[in-house]
């Protein structure tokens, strides 16, 4: 038997060639799987299970270095220019109504209004022209209100709950008892 060599150049192939092509291959394995879709029976190409997992792993990488990078640059600016804003109150014609204010003054002002604001028992503010409204209070006082009405009223289903579970045994307990008794005295009758 003659043993047969076979040349790679023979075969039209280079070393460098033979390796591009192995290593093509090997990843188109490893980057792609095969799925099954049973309700037509085709079989289709998908994303493995490691490229899925790597492209997660990316764009949580690239994600986090984004957000150092924004607070690193982007942040320190905008709150020095949020800090430096001021804001002047003016009319439809743009004439000064008011004093100025910072940005910060503003919304401690406006959240102060919003809390302060009068409030009917619904929690809602006075509209324009409406005659029937009755205030009952500030906003922040029927939000308070409101958050206890509604804790103590858990509390109190809750309470109602356990005392009604323990009456309920209690009543059942108590029903068994007379039962039993009522048939001992029927046997006792019977047997006499």
């Amino acid at each position: 038997m003659s043993e047969r060599s076979v040349n790679l150049e023979a075969l039209g192939l280079s070393t460098e060639d033979l390796r591009d092509r192995v290593v093509e291959r090997v990843c188109q394995k490893l980057m792609k799987s095969i799925g099954y879709d049973p309700d037509c029976g085709d079989t289709y190409e998908a994303d493995s299970e490691l490229v899925r997992k790597f492209r997660t792993e990316m764009k949580t990488r690239i994600d986090e270095q984004v957000t150092v990078f924004g607070e690193t640059h982007f942040t320190p600016h905008i709150k020095e220019i949020i800090e430096a804003t001021t804001i002047e109150q003016t009319n439809n014609y743009g004439e000064k109504t008011g004093e100025s204010m910072t940005f910060i003054e503003y919304l401690v002002k406006s959240a102060k209004g919003y809390l302060m604001e009068l409030v009917d028992y619904q929690g809602k503010p006075k509209k324009r022209g409406d005659s029937y409204w009755h205030s009952e209070g500030t906003r922040i006082a029927h939000m308070i209100h409101d958050y206890l009405y509604s804790h103590i009223e858990t509390a109190m289903k809750d309470a109602l709950k356990i005392a009604n579970e323990a009456l309920v045994d209690g009543i059942k307990k108590t029903v068994e008892i007379k039962m039993k008794e009522i048939v001992k005295s029927i046997k006792t009758t019977v047997g006499r």
